[in-house]
């Protein structure tokens, strides 16, 4: 599974044309999934009138919970070694759990060094 960060999800509501063409084709390879964290993300910055159209565009996407003391614990662990927020943290360790590729516009997390965090530039 590929797990998109927040940064592409809002990219893709925005039209950004180069994240919605890396959506459609991971999602002819791949099952694609959000973090829950990411969920809170994108709810909290959405306004009400937006609320139904969200919840329609990601309706096929697998929604990763944060329901196992292993996640906090690796999430703490991130957030420790890496010095990262606390949903980046939790994000990152639901994808380790899975395990599941992640993709990200957030350089910050290049001092990520794991095969399965892809760093993506936006253009």
């Amino acid at each position: 599974m590929v797990v998109f960060d927040t940064n592409i999800v809002i990219s893709i509501f925005n039209g950004h044309s180069e994240s919605i063409q890396l959506f459609e084709k991971i999602r002819t390879e791949s099952q694609i999934g959000l973090s829950i964290i990411s969920l809170v993300e994108i709810y909290s910055g959405a306004q009400s009138r937006d609320l139904k159209k969200i919840r329609s565009a990601i309706s096929d996407l697998t929604i990763l919970p944060f329901d196992q003391p292993e996640i906090a614990e690796m999430a703490a662990s991130y957030r420790r070694d890496f010095h990262i927020t606390t949903p980046d943290a939790i994000i990152l360790a639901t994808c380790a759990m899975g395990p599941h590729h992640f993709y990200t516009y957030d350089k910050e997390l290049k001092k990520i060094k794991k095969s399965w965090v892809h760093i993506l530039s936006f253009s």
